[in-house]
């Protein structure tokens, strides 16, 4: 199978495209008329109890359904209701919602995830978008800011803690599942949406989705293109002091095609994600002679087959190819560069047992290639251009259902270059009545990527990082609500820094970790929802200043110690939602330029209240919805939570978006 590149430069192809979709769909707004018959929401979640929400199965982290109540992890599911509640403009919008979760900024402007204070843009924090790794193979990255389509997204489930045993290397803090919404059966649906700040317009997105019933088959296919902005601020200082504006320096371009087919127990799924983005800003010295034009792309296909043996066994066996395209600069390559394209195989077998009602175990094999290349000018620090490694790995969990709820599991690996390892994990878990309580210890790991591995001080001693996590959870039902409270502990040995603009890698000798509590509360009433959540960190056992504000122990750079949310849906009538939601972000530590200084340097950053409000309208199969996002314009920006060099990026001003959406 053979992917290939598409387009050359961001003015191109995929440029026109993008906008072509954007404008497509606004005409297809303006044209349709209600032709197709009345129904009600398509999100049943609307006339879903408190009871039933709680009890909705979860699989993320069990690979097998199980109650949220009752699972082996913190778990939260974020639904289609509450992200159109919210407005969310992306899935930055989303997961800041979630508790532990924050943003900070890479090299040359990419924007990644924080959580728990650490740094989870190394590959230590994975997401799967309809089973399909979205992470970049190079370096683990997952990019954010106007990237994936948040408004075809049916629910997100995510494990607040380490996912190794089932998911590998990538899950070793955070897993993230993204499960897409589909269109009804023989239909085509469409939305836009379309965002304004103080000084630019900041977005502007097209969505499409179609099905056809195929008789025993099933087509889905979900199209997601348009152009936007990373700020619309004019406020950029690099560490030499000088000033960027908006206009051309932060471009953020996405398109993202994602396909689907089944028939029977036959299932496929292809995805083609582009992100293309500008920057001047380099490693935070604004030197380059002009705006450089950049994009992650990836082409995934996965295959697989369940086969029920009998009414206790299942066998899946799957194979999946994607080729990607991490950190391609098109035009002259800056210095410490090469473009890379990465190829990744993997097959495996999953198997479902389930000897009796109380008992039932989920395990597989699997085996997996990847393969890099230097396309073009460049090469490895070592002058290679070629650059492999492969892995097989076991695993196996087991669970059982009897006086409390125990899940015992563990996952062996084999590196080709580091021998093998073995990580455990195991889980108690207990609802008695309105209360539960979950006592959960697993351990993750990271293996170094290629681009860790070649970009080494010293290649040989790069080993993988191993993590230790501790969580304990209680809750309680009140009525209609539900209160949980969460502690945790966790130590990263051996953690792979970055050095930022030296372009290497090296195994620290000391350790990473924090210790935490998280404080949700869930109100479901016939008027509507409310969530709220506090989360709180502090850093623990930490062997070097590479990830702290210098004087500042216990702090993580770039990330705030205390963040407090509030997003609620109030349904006024059938008709009509309003959702107002609150991110409250304390002090953070970062770098930046100091006006008054002359020079760069770390510093505090206030408290921001990001405040937004949201309307929507709903009739029959249409939905309209105005917002504004962060109205008390704080714009609290992205913050380096490394020493890597690159001062604060500013973020999108107030901002008014307007959506329109037709059968979905």
């Amino acid at each position: 199978m053979t992917f290939d590149r598409i387009g050359t430069t961001p003015q191109g192809f995929l440029q026109d495209l993008r906008r072509g979709i954007f404008y497509l769909l606004l005409s297809l707004c303006a044209a349709s008329n209600a032709t197709d018959e009345a129904g009600e929401e398509t999100s049943a979640l609307l006339d879903k109890s408190l009871d039933e929400l709680l009890n909705m199965p979860v699989t993320v982290g069990t690979g097998t359904p199980v109650g949220n109540r009752e699972s082996p992890g913190i778990v939260t599911v974020i639904t289609r209701e509450q992200i159109r509640a919210a407005g969310a403009r992306d899935f930055i919008d989303i997961l800041r919602l979630v508790p532990g979760f924050d943003f900070g900024s890479d090299g040359w402007g990419v924007i990644g995830p924080m959580f728990r204070g650490l740094w989870g843009e190394e590959g230590r924090i994975l997401l799967l978008w309809d089973g399909i790794e979205m992470n970049d193979y190079l370096s683990g990255n997952l990019p954010f800011g106007n990237h994936f389509p948040v408004d075809q997204i049916e629910r997100v489930e995510i494990i607040r803690g380490p996912g190794s045993v089932l998911y590998g290397g990538f899950a070793e803090v955070a897993t993230i599942s993204v499960t897409s919404v589909q269109a009804a059966a023989g239909t085509v649906a469409f939305g836009a949406s379309y965002g304004h700040g103080i000084g630019d317009t900041l977005h502007q997105h097209g969505d499409l989705l179609w099905s056809a019933d195929l008789g025993n088959a099933s087509l889905t296919a979900g199209l997601y293109g348009g152009t936007g902005q990373r700020t619309d601020s004019n406020n950029y200082y690099a560490a030499n002091g000088q000033q960027l504006d908006h206009n051309g320096n932060w471009n953020l371009d996405p398109a993202f095609l994602n396909l689907g087919f089944k028939s029977g127990a036959l299932q496929a799924r292809y995805i083609y994600d582009r992100y293309d983005w500008t920057e001047a800003s380099d490693y935070g010295e604004a030197d380059l002679p002009a705006p450089q034009h950049n994009y992650f792309g990836s082409s995934s296909l996965d295959v697989r087959y369940s086969a029920s043996l009998s009414d206790s066994l299942t066998l899946t066996p799957h194979l999946m190819a994607s080729v990607r395209y991490p950190w391609w600069v098109e035009g002259a390559l800056p210095p410490f560069s090469y473009n890379l394209r990465m190829l990744r195989e993997r097959g495996g077998l999953d198997a479902e047992w389930k000897p009796s009602v109380a008992l039932q175990f989920f395990g597989g094999i699997e085996r997996t290639e990847d393969r890099g290349d230097v396309i073009g000018a460049g090469a490895f620090p070592d002058g290679a251009t070629h650059a492999a490694d492969q892995h097989e790995a076991a695993f196996l969990q087991g669970q059982w259902n009897g006086i409390v709820n125990a899940t015992l599991g563990g996952r062996y690996e084999y590196d080709q270059r580091y021998g093998g390892f073995f990580v455990p994990r195991a889980a108690v878990t207990k609802v008695f009545g309105a209360y539960h309580v979950k006592l959960l210890y697993g351990e993750a790991f990271r293996t170094p990527t290629i681009f860790e591995i070649e970009n080494g001080v010293d290649p040989a001693k790069i080993v993988p990082e191993r993590t230790k996590t501790a969580e304990v959870e209680i809750g309680r039902v009140i009525g209609n609500g539900l209160l949980t409270a969460n502690l945790f502990d966790i130590r990263i040995d051996k953690p792979l820094v970055y050095l930022g603009a030296s372009n290497e890698y090296v195994n620290n000798p000391g350790h990473l970790g924090s210790v935490g509590a998280e404080l949700a509360y869930s109100l479901r009433e016939n008027w509507g929802f409310l969530n709220s959540t506090l989360s709180y960190y502090g850093e623990r056992d930490v062997g070097n200043d590479d990830y702290q504000p210098p004087g500042h122990d216990g702090w993580a750079l770039a990330e705030p110690r205390f963040k407090a949310t509030v997003a609620a849906g109030w349904n006024l009538d059938q008709h009509w939602t309003f959702g107002p939601s609150l991110v409250y972000m304390g002090t953070r530590y970062g770098y930046a330029w100091l006006p008054s200084a002359g020079a760069a340097d770390f510093r505090a950053f206030d408290p921001a209240w990001l405040v937004n409000l949201n309307l929507e309208y709903k009739f029959e199969r249409y939905a309209m919805s105005v917002g504004v996002q962060d109205l008390l314009n704080q714009n609290p920006g992205f913050l380096q939570p490394y020493r890597g060099g690159q001062t604060w990026i500013p973020g999108p001003s107030r901002e008014v978006v307007l959506k329109f959406r037709y059968g979905f």
